[in-house]
Order: C-alpha cells, then structure tokens, then sequence
C-alpha cells in the first residue's frame, strides 16, 4: 500500500496567500469572483505540469503556511480548499473532486516566512485505496 509520508508526490502546486475562509462575510458575487481566481491558479499549474493524463483517484495533502504560529481552525481551512481542488478537476488531473475520486488528508499548519497554500497530490492505483 502506498502512503504519503515515504511516496514521492505526483504533483505539488503551491499558491501564495490563503484562500477566504467560510467566515469571511463576503458577497455571493464577491465569493464567486475570489474563488474563480484561486480554482484557475490552481487549473494553470496543474496543466503547465503536462502530466499527460486524467486520474481516476486522488490522494491530496493541504499545507497551510502562516507567518506566526497563531493557526486557524482546521474546519475552517478545509472548507477553504474547495476552490483549490476544483481546480485540480478543471486542469484535468482528477475526473471529479467527490470523496471516490478525491481522497483529503487532514490540513497541516506550519509557520514559514510567507502565507501560503501548497497541494501535494499522489496518483491512488486501485490495490492502494
């Protein structure tokens, strides 16, 4: 069985900043344009990868970096990776992103010199779920 910890990723994409949280009292509108902006960086890295395929089945660990170490509520981060691993779909590494095809490993929090979100993404084969 393959695991995370000793695997080599199939893809890291790493974006700066942290995307808006559920707490953010945002217009629809404004959530809608702010999400779009995270799922297409994320779509572009994904195909400037080239990696040539669509998976079946993914396996993706979130690391949030913050500046000092007064971390957010994991719930919270979760909730805020969905425009992230949307954009997983649309640059066409994953066929869809419910629970069959995209398997979330809990949120890691490090402090790091910047704030930002970095995807490290594992391709799952079918004896590795």
């Amino acid at each position: 069985m393959m695991t995370t910890e000793t695997a080599t990723p199939l893809l890291t994409v790493t974006v700066a900043g942290h995307p808006p949280s559920q707490n953010a009292r945002l217009h629809h509108m404004t959530r809608y344009r702010v999400n779009r902006m995270w799922r297409d960086e994320v779509a572009w890295k994904v195909k400037a990868a080239r990696l040539g395929r669509v998976w079946d089945k993914v396996r993706v660990q979130a690391t949030f970096q913050h500046r000092r170490k007064s971390f957010a509520d994991v719930d919270n981060l979760t909730a805020s990776l969905k425009p992230l691993l949307d954009g997983l779909v649309v640059g066409g590494l994953v066929v869809d992103d419910s629970p069959e095809h995209l398997e979330l490993m809990p949120v890691v929090q490090v402090v790091g010199d910047r704030r930002a979100v970095t995807l490290d993404v594992w391709a799952v084969e079918d004896g590795d779920a």
